[in-house]
């Protein structure tokens, strides 16, 4: 029998929704303040700042309304951190760190979707590799550019590393909040015989030996001679029919001529 797809949804007072929301609203104030005074070409503008910011936006709209029903719809925002992100790994130029994060990108927006979609039947799998993400991005790029180079870090990339930062957090407890909603499975039945239905024939006392000397008649049974009862009695008396003797003799005279 075929497997029904889970139903994710989230629960819409439940702390690590709140926490959700929380930190895709802070990522979308950081990504505001990254663009607040730039005045780049219109690929950074579209792709550095429009693009985070429509898709933080569009989550925090979906997991807010449409959450507690379904959070198929998340995985489009997703999807689209995951080109984001991309975007950003080949700024690296080393192309060990674009193709690890890469691969990491495209597993945890993978995931994730095929979670939402019903195709993966557990949210920790996507959770796993979310923290994972977020654990690499914060020990190989943004603790080495806070640490070491403090000094040189303009506001922009600041606001915008931070902001990146809480969009992991967001997508990490928006998976730990979802919760499943199991379909019914049919069930296979099995299979009854057909009731086998026994008649049981009525039992006929039997006849005593006063009764066959007296003659009389059992309930339930005809009497003998006596077959039938009469349509037209009312009473319900057994009538009986008379005995039927042997011929009588004929009486012969003898006449003479």
């Amino acid at each position: 029998m075929k497997r029904k797809r889970i139903k994710f949804f989230v629960d819409s007072s439940g702390l690590f929704t709140h926490g959700a929301i929380i930190f895709m609203a802070l990522a979308a104030v950081f990504t505001l303040l990254s663009g607040i005074g730039q005045q780049g070409d219109a690929y950074f503008m579209a792709a550095g700042f429009a693009l985070p910011l429509a898709c933080e936006l569009l989550f925090l709209v979906l997991i807010t309304l449409l959450g507690k029903r379904s959070m198929v719809l998340t995985a489009l925002p997703t999807v689209m951190f995951a080109v984001y992100f991309i975007i950003k790994a080949f700024a690296f130029g080393s192309v060990i760190r674009i193709v690890v994060f890469t691969v990491l990108y495209l597993a945890a927006a993978l995931l994730f979707t095929a979670t939402v979609f019903g195709w993966i039947r557990s949210k920790w799998i996507v959770s796993a590799i979310i923290f994972i993400t977020f654990a690499i991005n914060v020990i190989v790029i943004d603790y080495p550019v806070l640490a070491q180079s403090a000094v040189s870090v303009t506001f922009t990339v600041l606001m915008r590393e931070i902001a990146i930062l809480f969009i992991l957090l967001g997508l990490l407890f928006a998976s730990l909040a979802l919760k499943s909603k199991r379909p019914l499975e049919e069930c296979d039945l099995p299979k009854m015989r057909s009731p086998k239905v026994s008649v049981k024939a009525p039992t006929v006392p039997e006849k005593t030996d006063a009764q066959i000397q007296s003659g009389e008649s059992v309930p339930g049974q005809l009497i003998d001679n006596e077959p039938e009862k009469l349509s037209g009695s009312t009473s319900g008396d057994v009538i009986r029919l008379p005995e039927k003797n042997d011929a009588e003799p004929v009486s012969t005279e003898n006449t003479e001529q």
